[in-house]
Order: C-alpha cells, then sequence, then structure tokens
C-alpha cells in the first residue's frame, strides 16, 4: 500500500495541483522532501509504519526540527478523500518557506488554488 499511497501523493500534488516536488524513495519509506525550501511530506500508512516504529519516526521529525525542516504527515485517507485540502496546506507551508509557486485548481470546487 504504501507505493500506492506515495503514487496517489504524487498524482495529488504534482499532476492535479502544480505543486512540483522532488519525489525521493528511502529506506524509511516514501517521501517527499522539499530540500531547497526545508519541508519534507511524510506519507504514513499502518503497514509502513507500525505502531513500534512511530517512535522512530517521530525522533526523526525531531531531528529535522532541530535543523529548521518542517514535516507534513498525511495518510491514506488525507490524499484520496482530501486531496485538494492537503495541496493547499502544502502550497502554505512551501510559501512560508520561500516558494513562489501557485497551486492550480484540479477541477470546480477546488480550493488549493486559493491557498
Amino acid at each position: 500500500m504504501a507505493i500506492h499511497l506515495f503514487s496517489a501523493c504524487q498524482e495529488l500534488l504534482e499532476f492535479q495541483h502544480g505543486v512540483i516536488a522532488r519525489w525521493q524513495i528511502t529506506h524509511a519509506g516514501q517521501r517527499n522532501h522539499y530540500q531547497e525550501f526545508g519541508v519534507a511530506v511524510e506519507l504514513d500508512g499502518h503497514a509502513a509504519h507500525p505502531v513500534d516504529a512511530r517512535w522512530r519516526d517521530i525522533h526523526r521529525d525531531n531531528a529535522r526540527a532541530e535543523v529548521g525542516i518542517v514535516t507534513l504527515r498525511y495518510g491514506w485517507t488525507d490524499v484520496t478523500m482530501e486531496p485538494c485540502r492537503v495541496a493547499a496546506e502544502v502550497a502554505r507551508v512551501l510559501r512560508n518557506h520561500g516558494w513562489n509557486g501557485h497551486p492550480r485548481a484540479c477541477g470546480p470546487g477546488c480550493t488549493a488554488s486559493s491557498a
């Protein structure tokens, strides 16, 4: 399921809403890291992130925060049920960190472009 979540998030951000990313696949799971803006998007799922691995993620997020990297976390429901909200949140955080882009609407009723 992790690869499907990764693909869904990539589709959501890049292709549907125009939030261009530098995608990386790491041993810890799928991750979208906007390195030049200090923002990481983590895609969590029960298969890739069992309860006992939660602390590893928390420690990694804390270490990132020490060097100024913000981590946003989303799951399958976020990406599939509220994709426009996710795109808008990511775009707002990126803009706060120097991104000059603008997300585009994926269709009628999309709220991402107003972010």
